[in-house]
């Protein structure tokens, strides 16, 4: 069990190597679910407040179809059956929503994002960084512009197991810059497409 927990906390690194959908080129047909979905990075108060996100949290993160990485038949025996999402992504909120609460950061905040919490199965590859232990952090990059961004959400079974349960990754997002407080904590549920559970 410890050497498949090893293995799924560095698919993230091999991800630029040996994922199809994660490195240059083009995805197999089914690989990941991308609405092209954001998380929009605000914050509570004209100029300062605490870091916040426009998103709907309730609806689950559907991961696509399932990817074998070193493993043989249709069952991934001796491998790692991996399932994966490009959505949802990140992307900075550009004009003040007053009435929602919700205000435009200044130009030129770095923003990073902090996983707090997480299935064993879960991970999020951003940036070149695989989030897969609480505490984990990655810069996503800095206000306005360089906030958007896409990373892969992912979920890792060894061959020949069936995903069954109920699965979450939370983060928060914090920042160095003495305007903003660090957000609350938010959980994303993840879910293998029922068409895929089989």
């Amino acid at each position: 069990m410890k050497s498949f927990l090893f293995t799924a906390s560095l698919l993230g690194s091999l991800c630029l190597l040996t994922l199809p959908g994660c490195g240059p080129g083009a995805a197999p047909e089914g690989w990941g679910v991308d609405d092209h979905a954001d998380m929009v990075i605000a914050s509570t108060a004209p100029g300062g407040g605490a870091l916040a996100v426009e998103y709907d949290f309730t609806q689950e993160v559907h991961l696509g179809a399932p990817q074998c990485i070193g493993g043989d038949g249709a069952d991934c025996l001796g491998g790692i059956v991996l399932y994966g999402s490009e959505s949802p992504g990140f992307d900075a909120l550009f004009a003040d929503e007053p009435e929602e609460g919700l205000y435009a950061l200044t130009e030129g905040i770095e923003v990073r994002v902090v996983l707090t919490a997480a299935s064993p199965e879960a991970s999020l590859f951003l940036n070149g960084v695989s989030l897969a232990s609480p505490g984990a952090s990655v810069v996503l990059g800095e206000s306005l512009e360089g906030l958007h961004t896409h990373g892969e959400f992912l979920l890792a079974f060894p061959g020949g197991s069936e995903p069954a349960g109920e699965f979450f990754l939370s983060f928060r997002l914090e920042t160095d810059s003495p305007r903003y407080a660090g957000s609350a904590e938010f959980t994303l549920l993840l879910h293998v497409d029922d068409e895929h559970d089989e």
